[in-house]
């Protein structure tokens, strides 16, 4: 079915190219200051040369949530990260700080205070770990005096070192080895359909999966299990997911 944009609607969404109504998403700022951050969003409408978004954090001059259109070279879904990740001084990552996610590498670490970043815009800062992750996709870069951007190829990032799980441990008795294969084929199965996979939501993933395994099942039985499911997801993108050509 389609709507009359031109656009695909499925279940009342309309989808223009990689993004759709209500995906959460992030937009990399051309805001001088803001350089290379990237700011939570939400998708209002999707356009062929872009979309119209509403920013999660920013306010307009009457205190409305603020709302842009933005071209699809600046978007992208919130991204899926690792659960855990070893960290290293050295290693690129992103850190939030003021209501964004900026661009930076790893100085130092300590118990208490957390990591010490090195901004690429020249600031440091101490953050949390939970407010600290990886990078996993290079920022794309505004051409000088353009209105173009320019997304740098992804294998200039070599991919981060993940910390080693414990067992993955599912309620129910569920083998940890069946949520995986069950995960691995709802992935494929995306994929095959087209569909981005940072676009899929842990919510749905958990839905889907609950209906795989235990169908009979109430729904919500792997609530409060999250990071058993993260786990488990992590090991079926290491299957579905090709390496990265060199």
């Amino acid at each position: 079915m389609r709507s009359s944009s031109g656009g695909e609607s499925v279940l009342g969404r309309v989808t223009q190219g990689r993004f759709s109504e209500n995906d959460k998403v992030e937009i990399i700022s051309n805001e001088p200051g803001f350089s290379d951050a990237w700011a939570t969003a939400t998708v209002v409408s999707a356009g062929k040369d872009g979309c119209y978004v509403e920013y999660s954090k920013f306010v307009d001059g009457s205190g409305k949530q603020l709302r842009e259109k933005v071209s699809h070279e600046r978007m992208r879904h919130v991204p899926l990260f690792p659960a855990s990740f070893n960290v290293s001084a050295g290693l690129r990552v992103e850190g939030y700080l003021n209501d964004c996610w900026w661009p930076g590498e790893v100085v130092e670490q300590h118990p208490k205070k957390g990591l010490r970043l090195s901004f690429d815009d020249g600031d440091s800062a101490w953050l949390g770990r939970r407010n600290v992750r990886p990078m996993l996709r290079c920022a794309p870069k505004r051409l000088h005096g353009t209105d173009v951007w320019q997304v740098p190829a992804a294998a200039q990032l070599p991919p981060p070192q993940r910390a080693a799980h414990p067992p993955i441990r599912l309620p129910r008795g569920v083998p940890s080895h069946e949520a995986v294969d069950a995960l691995s084929r709802l992935l494929a199965a995306a994929a095959a359909k087209g569909r981005a996979l940072s676009a899929i939501t842990l919510a749905e993933l958990e839905a889907k999966l609950e209906a795989e395994l235990l169908p009979e099942a109430p729904a919500g039985w792997l609530s409060g299990r999250r990071h058993a499911l993260v786990a488990a997801l992590e090991e079926a993108l290491a299957r579905t997911v090709p390496p990265r050509s060199r």
